[in-house]
């Protein structure tokens, strides 16, 4: 993740930017503070304030309280150095702070006998077996950074008793899989999203309590699917679950969010009194389910065609060359903080760990991109020179409407017609096809 600039209005630190460099900004917590905070809030930087200011928002609007917390009872759980327990404990609510490892937390409790805050305890505990709710209950249960590294069954035994410890709301920010590719269940209910690994299955205990962002022991954990998450916080005992947008976090990706669950009897509908007895899927299920297009090619028929005949073409000879790998639109690659997700590439196999989902880190030996009929040529070039940026070997651009294809390299771009044979990819020594190959043909386009 990447930090960046963060809008005027809504960051303070923002009237310092220029007349301090950045590094500058991440030194400068309170003055009144010793200099070990200084040194733990520099160390954590602008990204983890960012994240301290989303969710002192969210604690002080569940509270109406914008300055005092005393008596506010909070328990933050996975809480790492424990910033946001600091936090709150500076700000007067009393804090019982968990996790499962000394090595961050360590900081947090030194740093708070330093202030000599009363007010916070921190426990060393695996949140997965040790009863934290004995300790509540609690206005505010913070479950921060923590949901995506759990799997079933202490998914869903850990967030329930998270719920069953707040009298008022629980915040959280994890992870979410953009789709589901595979179901739990629990309590007779499905919960969609996929498996990421964690540890291998060989990795000794001390190597996986050393991973500091890893699992605490589980060598792989379900992230779910953003619906399959506000699901089970209703499911939970949170009849109303908000996301939160502002104050940004400009270094978050898409496939995290923080959500805000809110404990309370749900009001009845008087204007639509059948609603109140339904069920989410029963809601879904009678909002026009025969109006709804359940599928529909993004960008057209002929750019749909061309998709299929580019992953015909490249599937065939990665099929015979099993050092090879084919992957899609729904298998995106990172690179320099940037998301990528071509319409195809292929990769070496060697240069690949397992695939468990989330984004590849390592950049692809050729990527393939359809143009819609009618794309500028100029945004394709764009996206190509990023390819390349972030150590793609070519690009191939499919120009479905011209019936040519751009293959783009650091050498510079050249085109070829639907009888040409387009160039050897730097790394596939072999690879022969023409551009004909990666078009649809005229006659298999609908009218």
């Amino acid at each position: 993740m990447h930090a960046s600039s963060i809008g005027r209005k809504q960051d303070p630190a923002r009237s310092f930017r220029g007349a301090y460099p950045r590094d500058t900004l991440t030194a400068m917590p309170s003055p009144d503070l010793p200099a070990r905070a200084h040194t733990l809030f520099a160390a954590k930087g602008p990204e983890n304030a960012a994240r301290v200011r989303r969710i002192v928002g969210l604690v002080a609007a569940v509270d109406s309280r914008a300055t005092s917390w005393s008596g506010l009872r909070i328990l933050d759980l996975g809480c790492g150095e424990g910033l946001f327990a600091l936090e709150a404990a500076l700000r007067g609510a009393h804090v019982v702070a968990i996790d499962g490892r000394d090595a961050r937390m360590t900081a947090g409790r030194e740093l708070a006998a330093e202030l000599r805050l009363a007010n916070v305890e921190f426990l060393r505990a695996d949140v997965r077996s040790y009863p934290f709710e004995r300790h509540g209950p609690f206005d505010v249960v913070l479950f921060l950074g923590l949901m995506y590294h759990l799997e079933p069954p202490a998914l869903f035994d850990v967030t329930w008793r998270a719920a069953d410890a707040t009298t008022r709301a629980m915040i959280v920010e994890t992870h979410v899989a953009p789709f589901g590719d595979a179901t739990v269940e629990h309590d007779g209910k499905a919960y969609r999203g996929w498996w990421y690994r964690e540890h291998r299955a060989d990795d000794a205990v001390e190597v996986k309590r050393g991973r500091l962002l890893a699992s605490l022991a589980s060598d792989a954990s379900f992230w779910l699917t953003r619906d399959s998450a506000l699901s089970l916080l209703r499911d939970a005992g949170f009849p109303t679950v908000l996301e939160c947008q502002a104050p940004p976090q400009p270094f978050q990706d898409d496939d995290r969010c923080t959500l805000l669950a809110l404990k309370g009897a749900a009001p009845e509908v008087l204007t639509f009194p059948w609603i109140n007895a339904a069920s989410d899927a029963e809601v879904r299920a009678h909002s026009r389910p025969h109006e709804r297009i359940l599928f529909m090619p993004p960008l057209g028929s002929a750019r749909e065609d061309a998709h299929l005949a580019v992953v015909l073409a490249l599937g065939s000879w990665v099929r015979a060359h099993p050092e090879l790998v084919l992957g899609t639109s729904s298998t995106a690659f990172a690179a320099n903080g940037t998301a990528h997700a071509p319409d195809a590439a292929i990769w070496r196999r060697r240069e690949l760990d397992p695939y468990v989902g989330r984004l590849r880190r390592v950049p692809p030996v050729l990527v393939v991109d359809v143009a819609d009929e009618d794309a500028a040529e100029r945004g394709l070039r764009e996206r190509a020179d990023a390819y390349l940026a972030a150590g793609v070997g070519a690009v191939w651009l499919v120009l479905p409407g011209t019936r040519t294809v751009l293959v783009v390299s650091s050498a510079g771009a050249k085109r070829f017609g639907a009888a040409d044979v387009l160039p050897e990819p730097p790394g596939l020594g072999g690879f022969r096809a023409s551009a004909g190959d990666l078009l649809a043909r005229p006659s298999s386009r609908l009218t």
